[in-house]
């Protein structure tokens, strides 16, 4: 049998939603565990988030039998790669592949995590709104980044597009949460990015590769956020 995987996280989405929107693209099983605080600090304790003592961690087993040994990866941009070369979405060419790491890591310094630790509505709303004054600049370099070509390693698809898609995704979610919405305002003259949003490739028959999922929420009988039209 193949690999086991598992993910442990918060109770929301933030940085176990790509790899987890990564496996669902795939089609590849895993055990999604979320966790409270509390239940953290246990795990914490008792030396079950080692070496890093942070979250998320993705759990691995070499073999499905039940006797192979469970490894753990931490940091969330090194998950996803590790699952983007498990499942093909990590690009062979050297060149290709730090671009690929290049836009994945750029998402990161959009900083959305501060959405989740904020401690009342007031404050989420204005880091809603700090988020959403900077996303033009990023949708800037990567509608420069998408000319001619439809991903941002040319014609094929890798971790880096679900990533674009999952971030903007994930600021719909907000935004709908708090009152707001994404509408196709946001993404005004950024065409090259908005198609990219709203592309239905085929692939492994399914109707479109970035929407076979669209977060966690789906799994815990939420209804997840309606997509903008743009």
């Amino acid at each position: 049998m193949g690999k086991q995987y598992e993910v442990i996280y918060f109770q929301h989405r933030a940085r176990a939603d790509l790899p987890c929107l990564l496996f669902a693209y795939a089609g590849v099983g895993f055990k999604d565990t979320r966790i409270d605080w509390e239940d953290f600090v246990g795990l914490r304790e008792r030396g079950e988030t080692a070496p890093l003592n942070q979250l998320p961690i993705l759990k691995v087993r070499d073999d499905g039998d039940g006797d192979g040994e469970w490894r753990c990866i931490q940091e969330s941009n090194a998950i996803s790669r590790y699952i983007a070369k498990q499942i093909g979405l990590y690009p062979e060419d050297d060149f290709k592949a730090a671009i690929a790491d290049m836009v994945v890591d750029h998402l990161k310094d959009l900083n959305a995590i501060e959405l989740y630790v904020q401690p009342d509505n007031e404050s989420r709303n204005a880091c809603l709104r700090k988020v959403l004054a900077q996303l033009p600049v990023f949708l800037k370099r990567f509608e420069r980044m998408l000319v001619g070509s439809d991903y941002f390693c040319g014609n094929d698809i890798s971790f880096a597009d679900i990533a674009l898609f999952c971030s903007l995704q994930e600021l719909v979610h907000h935004c709908n949460a708090h009152g707001g919405s994404l509408t196709s305002t946001i993404l005004n003259g950024y065409d090259r990015v908005a198609d990219h949003f709203n592309r239905y490739p085929r692939r492994r028959g399914v109707r479109s590769p970035f929407r076979v999922v669209l977060w966690r929420g789906c799994m815990l009988g939420r209804v997840p956020p309606r997509l903008p039209r743009c």
